[in-house]
């Protein structure tokens, strides 16, 4: 999907940080679709000691999704890890319940949401201590013709949600 919203195969692709990085190739509008949190998970029982990636050890293994963002903190420490990085969320439980790796850092409704469609108990996952806060964003291409019409467009129809309440019941599970 990224390399399509790059090269204007499509207009815009879903679930896109808004940061340095990502500005330098896409266009945003002004207002995320939401805020999501990520943090380090472990195996049921495990990372308890750790407080905040300071305390991580280094040549930790963590796992990750393929092209994810993680947060600036994160891109600064992640040298001292071993790194794995596959490319869905149920390989990411998977490697984690198999002892691959020491860790995994997920956002934490998908991990509720995966560990539910794997029928798989949530306290066979403990959840750490917080990675980052993402404000997601629709990501439009640079290149097609119609994404800076498109980004305003969404923008308004985010601040009409906003304002009449419908955001908030999306948000609380009323509405699909």
């Amino acid at each position: 999907m990224i390399y399509d919203i790059k090269n204007a195969n499509i207009v815009g692709g879903f679930n896109v940080s808004k940061q340095a990085s990502t500005e330098a190739i896409f266009l945003f509008g002004s207002s995320p679709l939401l805020v999501a949190k990520t943090s380090f998970f472990f195996r049921s029982g495990e990372g308890g000691q750790y407080k905040n990636i300071h305390d991580i050890p280094d040549d930790f293994r963590v796992g990750r999704i393929l092209g994810y963002e993680y947060g600036q903190i994160f891109g600064q420490e992640k040298h001292r890890f071993k790194d794995l990085k596959v490319n869905t969320q149920t390989q990411l439980i998977n490697i984690l319940m198999a002892g691959r790796v020491d860790a995994v850092i997920m956002y934490d409704e998908v991990a509720k949401y995966t560990l539910n469609k794997m029928k798989l108990d949530s306290t066979r996952l403990q959840k750490g201590f917080t990675n980052s806060q993402s404000k997601i964003h629709l990501a439009f291409s640079q290149k097609h013709p119609d994404s800076e019409a498109l980004a305003k467009a969404l923008d308004k129809g985010i601040e009409i949600i906003h304002s009449n309440g419908v955001y908030e019941k999306i948000m609380a599970g009323e509405i699909d």
